[in-house]
């Protein structure tokens, strides 16, 4: 009890300058069993003020590359002292690290596989911590549910203003996410699709700044925009013949190539399921090619 009363009170200390203690949780537990409820418990018991908001848990199971990227896309939009809480994790149990990743733009809590990378990366990594303190833990811990017995009361704790540092020893760096590269080929990319969203939309690896270096310093000079047939996509057997601002264009179930919000390519057939219209899934081979159409 006087560790809530304790944690309430640096609570209070921190809102002043920063508002409530934000948490995020990103899962692939989905929601038919208790997990992500019993996570939220746990963090609540520690952090009674805490504001927790779930980015996902619909996450496709043990698929560590697009829970990274869906944490990339999300965390900019959160307040810099927001504590992120990612939980995809095949290897729980195992010899992997529980970490905690320090950045310019929030904490970030999970497991050392890759999946917290991206986004600390982007958000500038000040320092990586093992998290070895048996305090901070949840009692006698579970080596299958470390959402629960790990991550939870950590991100609590330091959402209530307990000291990275403090966290166990510094490592010298996280795990890499073991992710495909992009790879440039003469006048274009060549990359792959991570995953499929609910709306069948095929996700790429293929970022818009990569697209960007594409653009001939002709295009630049005249004016073109972004967007327009100067490039095509082409996704298995499928040629696309531009680039699109939109999902809304053409026909209903006509595939369109589009930069997403969170500024990666993707494929998405109007009010379809680009996924069903192809055939294509997770894997399938991306080309984007600079097209000289003449004047």
């Amino acid at each position: 009890m006087s560790s809530v009363r304790e944690s309430a009170a640096r609570v209070r200390g921190r809102s002043a300058a920063q508002g409530r203690p934000i948490v995020t949780l990103l899962t692939d537990f989905g929601y038919a069993d208790p997990f992500v409820g019993t996570m939220k418990g746990v963090i609540l018991s520690i952090a009674p003020e805490a504001v927790i908001v779930d980015l996902s848990h619909d996450v496709p199971a043990y698929n560590v590359l697009a829970g990274a990227y869906f944490l990339r896309a999300a965390f900019p939009h959160f307040p810099k002292h927001t504590v992120h809480v990612g939980v995809v994790d095949p290897g729980v149990g195992t010899r992997r690290r529980p970490i905690v990743i320090s950045t310019r733009h929030g904490t970030f809590v999970g497991p050392d596989n890759g999946l917290l990378l991206p986004a600390a990366t982007e958000a500038g990594i000040v320092a990586t911590f093992w998290v070895r303190r048996r305090q901070l833990l949840l009692g006698r811990v579970s080596p299958t549910f470390h959402g629960r017995d790990v991550f939870a009361p950590v991100a609590a704790r330091l959402a209530t203003g307990f000291p990275v540092e403090r966290c166990g020893p510094r490592l010298p760096a996280a795990a890499p996410l073991p992710e495909p590269a992009v790879k440039r080929i003469p006048g274009g990319l060549h990359g792959e699709v991570v995953w499929v969203d609910r709306f069948g939309n095929l996700i790429t690896n293929i970022r818009r700044d990569e697209i960007l270096r594409l653009r001939p310093a002709a295009m630049r000079a005249t004016g073109q925009g972004f967007y327009g047939r100067w490039l095509s996509v082409t996704i298995g057997s499928f040629v696309i013949d531009r680039l699109s601002a939109t999902y809304g264009l053409g026909a209903r179930g006509r595939l369109v190539a589009l930069v997403n919000s969170a500024g990666l390519l993707e494929v998405a057939a109007r009010q379809s399921s680009a996924s069903q219209e192809t055939g294509l899934g997770p894997g399938a081979p991306v080309t984007v090619k600079v097209v000289n159409r003449g004047r």
